[in-house]
């Protein structure tokens, strides 16, 4: 079976009245692109399953995949597990992810692709906040300062990273290459599985195109405060899996160690009655230097190898 240049992987949950329609949307605004669709539906009872059923008879399964989880059948079904359950599905080599509210426009997704292969990004995210986009489906100022707020704090968060270069890090539509998260083992939390993939796939090249949010065609909005809360703690977990962040901590909590470690021998110096102004200062700082040095070594650079100068003996089957 020919490789699919596209895939686009959408999560469904209880979209029975909108699916259809929005998924012929799909079809026409890459029908110039070898493209297959993903769905992993969530739904338990408004007839989804069904519809994409016989949409699949429509559309032929090699253009339609379909994934229904019922309740219980996984451990965790959330918006994230099902966006990675996809991914794993998709066979295309660049794979777009999108909700089937209606607020991402699939008529965006050609110029994604374009920016993916003509800028040789890796990962191309929609952004409703650079120039020519618009958040407008966003009900209300609190939801809006919200978003800005956290694509802010995460900006700030991944400073030295290409996340900096973002203007919509958070984005729940973005495309990128499938080699990007081969081997790479994503821990979604919660709905933002973007900042997920692009802070595990350690990415190096990103872009944006603007789009237009909608507002949604049907249902409920997945943002709540809860929602938000999430967020935070999904950043804090990324920041502590990125290699300098724990090495700067661990550093950090060595040299308060050590702090210690010279404060409290100080103290017992002095309770043994010798002069806090002499050489128990040279002793407790040296003291502290070594335990500072030993623990450096077992715990902050614990990954690197130490090597001996001396050269190694050639093999003697090799002489």
């Amino acid at each position: 079976m020919t490789q699919p240049v596209l895939s686009v992987v959408i999560p469904t949950r209880h979209e029975a009245a909108t699916i259809g329609g929005f998924l012929h949307r799909v079809c026409d605004a890459v029908r110039d692109v070898p493209t297959e669709i993903v769905v992993v539906d969530d739904s338990d009872a408004d007839g989804t399953p069904d519809v994409l059923q016989q949409l699949q008879l429509e559309l032929g399964r090699d253009r339609l995949t379909v994934l229904h989880r019922p309740r219980g059948s996984v451990a965790e079904r959330t918006l994230g597990t099902a966006v990675v359950t996809g991914i794993h599905l998709a066979r295309g080599v660049y794979i777009c992810v999108m909700d089937a509210d209606g607020q991402h426009p699939p008529e965006a997704i050609p110029g994604m692709l374009a920016a993916a292969q003509q800028r040789n990004a890796q990962y191309v995210g929609g952004s409703r906040y650079m120039p020519g986009g618009s958040p407008k489906g966003l009900n209300g100022f609190s939801r809006k300062a919200i978003s800005l707020g956290l694509a802010l704090i995460t900006r700030l968060s991944f400073l030295l990273t290409p996340i900096r270069n973002l203007t919509d890090p958070l984005s729940g539509f973005f495309l990128f290459h499938r080699t990007l998260v081969d081997g790479v083992a994503l821990q979604p939390l919660g709905w933002k599985i973007s900042l997920e993939i692009i802070v595990r796939s350690r990415v190096r090249r990103v872009a944006e195109v603007p789009y237009t949010f909608a507002p949604r065609a049907y249902g409920d909005s997945k943002a709540t405060f809860q929602q938000g809360l999430l967020v935070l703690h999904h950043i804090l977990v990324l920041l502590l899996s990125l290699a300098g962040v724990q090495r700067f901590l661990t550093f950090g909590l060595v040299g308060l160690s050590g702090v210690a470690v010279n404060t409290g021998t100080l103290l017992l110096l002095q309770a043994a009655g010798f002069d806090a102004l002499g050489w128990p200062i040279w002793a407790a700082t040296e003291l502290a230097i070594v335990w500072n040095y030993f623990l450096n070594r077992r715990i902050t650079w614990r990954d690197r190898q130490y090597r001996s100068s001396t050269p190694p003996t050639p093999d003697s089957t090799l002489a």
